[in-house]
């Protein structure tokens, strides 16, 4: 159950590595 939990995850935690790393190069203008 965990292998699956972690190659259904993993995905995921790469795209949210990706948008925080973006969002952080960005200029943050709030």
């Amino acid at each position: 159950m965990s292998h699956l939990a972690t190659s259904t995850f993993q995905p995921l935690n790469i795209a949210i590595l990706t948008v925080s790393a973006t969002r952080t190069l960005e200029p943050d203008t709030s």
